[in-house]
């Protein structure tokens, strides 16, 4: 993951502008002119990030206000800025760009976003769900998310119940799918240190039940070669769905037609 910072270096970070923080400000500063001005998707995402990972409020009212300017909607927030941004914060940790700190406080701030608009949006029509189950895992390892949630909420959208799973062990998954009756499994997770974890749920699991495909999704697959190998997943992706189409479910036309990976 790269050299972290030490102790004490957040302030540092403060007094000294990365590279995509000055890039980031420049566009956050465009947004607060008078001046009309349209961004390009990758500056937009810059913005974006920057807005959340700082403690400016005006900031976030100012990138949200953009964004309704140029019509975009709710679920294009929800769908492909959020999951974009929250992986751009990610990569930005790596670099050394962006504290832990920011990242876990930027993410937890876009997930009450897409809860929030997800809530209010009332141009995204209510599926009506077509009877199907599936099982989404968050394993205890994990520290961030938000990728898993904005995944529960398009299969949701998509047409299938979801039951969320967060921080339990293989014993108590078991018990989870022995009590129901799912058609997927999937497992969410971003880092490498939930390698282990992932790979003993997987173990688990098809040992309980091998008919039910077991999915591995979440920015873990972009960090760790030869994944399918190492955890002997049915399908790696981050695609709703082609995870929908892998087992063979039918979904809702029309949603999601281009759906951004989810991380």
């Amino acid at each position: 993951m790269g050299t972290k910072r030490k102790v004490g270096s957040d302030s540092q970070h403060a007094a000294s502008p990365t590279n995509f923080q000055q890039l980031a400000l420049r566009a956050l500063n465009e947004l607060a002119s008078n001046d009309v001005v349209q961004l390009d998707q990758s500056r937009l995402l810059d913005a974006f990030c920057m807005a959340f990972t700082t403690q400016k409020q005006e900031h976030r009212q100012q990138v949200i206000s953009y964004m309704r300017k140029m019509g975009i909607e709710n679920d294009e927030i929800i769908d492909k800025i959020i999951p974009k941004a929250a992986r751009r914060i990610g990569e930005q940790w790596v670099k050394d760009e962006l504290s832990f700190a920011e990242v876990t406080i930027g993410a937890a701030r876009m997930q009450d976003l897409a809860r929030e608009l997800g809530g209010s949006n009332e141009r995204v029509p209510t599926t009506i769900p077509l009877g199907f189950s599936i099982l989404l895992i968050i394993p205890k390892e994990e520290q961030h998310t938000m990728g898993a949630f904005v995944a529960a909420d398009q299969f949701r959208r998509l047409g299938l119940w979801v039951h969320l799973a967060i921080a339990q062990d293989p014993k108590e998954l078991e018990r989870t799918v022995s009590s129901n009756h799912f058609t997927m499994i999937g497992v969410s997770a971003a880092s490498r240190r939930s390698l282990q974890a992932v790979s003993k749920i997987i173990d688990v699991l098809k040992e309980k039940d091998p008919s039910i495909p077991l999915i591995l999704g979440g920015n873990i697959v972009n960090l760790v070669e030869n994944i399918e190998t190492k955890t002997r997943a049915d399908l790696v992706t981050s695609n709703p769905r082609r995870a929908i189409s892998f087992c063979g479910l039918p979904s809702h036309s029309g949603m999601l037609d281009d759906p951004t990976e989810i991380i």
